[in-house]
């Protein structure tokens, strides 16, 4: 079975701000990444160190060394990686738990990384 998003928009309207959007699974069930309180706007030190580090994990320096996160770059269309597999990684987790947070922080603060159209995935 397929588990599908949907963004609802809490204000009623569409909206850049992030603070506005909630992503909810369709399934019934909840998303093990999904938020059990509203979403929180990482200040700009946490913006900086979830970008910095997830930079790192996608430079030259690193993904070469990188096996795990290689192999998905090469296995997934267009080199996206899925944002739900970063965000396990331990240093993340250190960070934030938020996916929505990471999300939040490549879109305002990367030059070097993008996010997928429906911010499930990220690719340099």
């Amino acid at each position: 079975m397929h588990s599908h998003a949907v963004i609802l928009i809490q204000s009623g309207c569409v909206t850049q701000n992030m603070a506005d959007v909630q992503v909810m699974d369709t399934s019934g069930t909840s998303d093990q990444n999904s938020q059990t309180s509203p979403f929180r706007e990482p200040d700009e030190d946490l913006c900086g160190k979830i970008t910095y580090l997830l930079e790192f994990y996608f430079s030259d320096r690193n993904i070469l060394k990188d096996d795990f996160i290689l192999k998905h770059v090469q296995n997934n269309e267009g080199g996206f990686v899925k944002i739900e597999i970063i965000s396990n990684f331990k240093a993340v987790k250190k960070l934030t738990q938020d996916t929505g947070q990471i999300v939040f922080a490549l879109k305002k603060c990367s030059t070097i990384l993008e996010v997928n159209d429906l911010g499930t995935a990220v690719r340099r």
